[in-house]
């Protein structure tokens, strides 16, 4: 199957560089949540995802005006979020 996938289910688009059966019933959860929310524009998923607090370690969240990455201590990403130009790279 072809990477990314939408995951089912979320309000926003959410796009995961892994399969839904690969990923934790509890993380999923967390991410549907998340793109529920009404400032956000899009959720991208990395592969070892995991339930976090407050946020999904292993996911960008992209906002209106704004995006953050959740991160932890053990988190490869080193992105403070930061305001978005006209040219979202979401779309």
């Amino acid at each position: 199957m072809e990477l990314p996938i939408e995951l089912s289910g979320a309000k926003s688009s959410t796009l995961m560089w892994a399969q839904e059966y690969d990923v934790d019933a509890k993380a999923l959860q967390q991410l549907r949540n998340i793109a529920a929310l009404p400032w956000v524009h899009g959720v991208r998923v990395m592969p070892d995802v995991h339930l976090g607090k407050g946020a999904t370690v292993g996911s960008v969240i992209a906002m209106y005006q704004a995006v953050s990455p959740a991160e932890g201590a053990s988190s490869s990403a080193a992105l403070a979020p930061f305001t978005l130009t006209p040219h979202s790279v979401l779309g």
